[in-house]
């Protein structure tokens, strides 16, 4: 199978539906009339968000009474309608982005929102043993399946953060001057989705080692993207690997220093860091050893509490990532950073004030 089949199956497109379908309202369709008829203060924008967000979060409450089933096949019974219903969702939003009068900004926003909360149920699904059921995926062997999910969904919220991308605003807060960015709604439907799947306790945790592993890695981004702000003295063109080299390697990010450099080596690089995210995780490792040179692989560690410092077995996942993911494989150059949560909000914090 294709690393990519299942991200490409969650992936929202803006295709027309096929011209047999149903020609009833769909459910959004009717929000947005109800809203219209009542003269609602709300935009098309807000009903929509609000269609997603009540919706994700009553398929995490329903995964939570699947994953109570002890029954195999009473299991699949019910995960079946389940993975049913995000087609209804997913084509209600599809029909609507093409029938209403979105703005360019919110048919993106909309599809994003969609997009992260697949991402996020695929990682929770994945925590509760039953992603494999839920999408009747096979993955390549040696892949941690709860790893490869938990790096796709850290790397889409680490660009919220990294964006600080403003929330289309609807008429009453252009009127109020209120600003709202993107990561103000998602990051607490996770939250609601997190409880509703995995209960108080357990979601809440999930959730919380998600949001603090995402500012790590958001503030690492911005780190290496800033000479100022990183010990190389250097502004690095910084990249995502792809999920599954993350999943693999523990490779968080590839730094790519693109000073004086030939142009077929720069060529090179840009060929395989696109191929390495789209199809080819393992493209980066099949550079020339000339290219290697201007590439550098980094693992992070961010912890909510407790300092910087490396402890002894930090010391000792330094040495093993430094030997086996960058020396072995012809890397030079790669860096083990650990975060604390306060460290990556403060640089996070500096980034956007300037």
């Amino acid at each position: 199978m294709e690393e990519t089949r299942f991200r490409e199956n969650k992936k929202l497109d803006d295709t027309t539906r096929k011209n047999g379908r149903n020609t009833a309202p769909t459910e959004l369709e009717q929000r947005l009339t109800v809203s219209r008829e009542q003269q609602a203060e709300e935009s098309s924008f807000s009903v929509a968000k609000s269609y997603l967000v009540d919706n994700f979060a009553k398929q995490a409450s329903k995964l939570r009474r699947v994953g109570q089933i002890n029954d195999s096949d009473e299991q699949m019974k019910n995960i079946k309608p389940l993975a049913s219903r995000f087609t209804e969702i997913r084509e209600n939003l599809q029909h609507s982005l093409q029938a209403e009068a979105f703005t360019e900004l919110e048919r993106d926003q909309l599809r994003v929102l969609y997009d992260t909360g697949i991402a996020f149920f695929n990682y929770v699904s994945t925590e509760m043993k039953l992603f494999r059921r839920f999408h009747g995926v096979q993955f390549k062997a040696g892949t941690d399946l709860s790893l490869v999910t938990a790096s796709e969904t850290q790397q889409q919220l680490a660009q919220f953060l990294i964006t600080r991308a403003r929330e289309a605003s609807d008429a009453a807060a252009k009127e109020t001057g209120e600003v709202r960015y993107l990561e103000d709604t998602i990051f607490p439907l996770l939250h609601t989705m997190a409880v509703q799947a995995l209960g108080q306790e357990r979601g809440t945790h999930l959730y919380n080692g998600t949001y603090t592993g995402v500012y790590g890695l958001a503030a690492a981004y911005l780190m290496y993207s800033d000479a100022s702000l990183n010990s190389y003295e250097k502004s690095f063109k910084v990249f995502f690997p792809s999920p599954y080299l993350d999943a693999l390697e523990q490779t968080d990010l590839i730094l790519f220093d693109d000073s004086d450099i030939s142009e077929s080596v720069r060529e090179e690089i840009k060929n395989a860091l696109e191929l390495g995210v789209a199809k080819d995780f393992d493209a980066i490792n099949s550079l020339s050893p000339e290219a290697k040179k201007y590439i550098y692989k980094i693992q992070l560690k961010t912890r909510y509490n407790g300092g910087t410092e490396l402890t002894e077995q930090d010391k000792k996942d330094r040495e093993r990532f430094l030997s086996s993911r960058c020396h072995s494989k012809g890397f030079d150059k790669g860096d083990f950073v650990v975060f604390n949560y306060n460290k990556a909000r403060e640089i996070i914090a500096a980034a956007r004030k300037e």
